[in-house]
């Protein structure tokens, strides 16, 4: 249950859960500083602790491979194993690993950019591909200083299983989460002739990444019906300003952008805002450009001449 440990205050009045089909309003914000939890709030802000609706628990470790998201609600005592926790109306698992493919070009050169699979290359917001000096110029003027430089391609796959708990969602059963992303790295290299300290010379390498762009996709297990599809772009030319993303089960507004540390959804009317509320805190946290930058080894070689991963 996050770094912390513990479950939230509940709300003197516990506010009911809305229906499955009604649309709802939520705004999300951390539990704490140390904590990896969040509240959902009722409503477009979450100053009033009586607003407080559901609880979006994190626990187990994505390093372990055994970390687990679930939304519960404020009515606890049901569990006497753990008298703290509320009723758990959706639950995510990640079904795997993220998935990274690279290319290293050179700078300027042609190169075929990466398509979700499962888009047809259909959901794409940004069309065309940056040119290379693009990416240089974000980095700031000691990357854009005209010297070596390095560039790679990359594209990130990944999936998770959103299941209903409670009896909420029994219609649809396991749902699936399909993830893409495609960035471009960089590497501005500088050579240090020889000194009296350093006899030999050397190279020394600044690095940047950016998420260019992600498409996210929400199929029904059983039958691959697909739910909703939407692109949105990452952090290359985002940076602080408002991001939203909008599909046919919620709009969210992140206030701030990518940086956002409470996003605003609110949900369609028709499907269950419960699991529109559990697909959006994914988005916004556990598949955003910092969580998937995580997950990245650029592996640029520590010369410009050298191989990827070696020196």
């Amino acid at each position: 249950m996050g770094c912390c440990n513990s479950a939230p205050t509940a709300p003197e009045n516990i506010i009911p859960d809305p229906g499955e089909a009604e649309p709802c309003t939520f705004s999300l914000k951390s539990a704490g500083m140390m904590s990896s939890d969040y509240i959902a709030y009722q409503g477009e802000e979450t100053s009033d602790k009586e607003k407080k609706w559901f609880f979006v628990n994190k626990t187990g470790s994505m390093w372990g491979g055994d970390a687990v998201i679930e939304i519960e609600n404020f009515v606890r005592g049901g569990n006497p194993e753990k008298p703290n926790q509320g009723e758990i109306s959706y639950r995510c698992a990640f079904d795997s690993s993220p998935n990274f493919q690279k290319h290293f070009k050179a700078p300027s050169s042609e190169f075929s950019r990466f398509v979700a699979f499962f888009s047809n290359g259909q959901v794409d917001l940004d069309g065309e591909e940056p040119e290379d000096a693009i990416y240089f110029e974000r980095g700031g003027w000691g990357m854009n200083d005209g010297g070596n430089r390095r560039v790679m391609k990359w594209k990130m796959e990944t999936s998770a299983t959103i299941r209903p708990m409670g009896g909420r969602g029994v219609a649809f059963g396991d749902l699936l989460l399909h993830v893409f992303a495609r960035g471009t790295s960089i590497a501005d290299y500088d050579y240090h002739p020889p000194c009296e300290e350093d006899p030999s010379g050397h190279w020394s390498k600044q690095e940047k990444e950016y998420v260019d762009q992600l498409c996210y996709q929400v199929v029904q297990r059983s039958t691959g019906t697909v739910m909703a599809m939407w692109g949105v772009p990452g952090d290359l030319m985002t940076g602080g300003e408002d991001v939203v993303q909008q599909n046919n089960m919620f709009q969210m507004h992140m206030r701030g952008g990518w940086f956002s540390s409470e996003p605003l959804i609110k949900t369609a009317p028709g499907p269950d805002p419960l699991l529109a509320l559990m697909v959006a805190y994914l988005c916004a946290y556990e598949y955003s450009p910092k969580a998937i930058k995580h997950d990245l080894s650029s592996d640029f070689p520590g010369s410009p001449n050298g191989c990827p991963g070696w020196g």
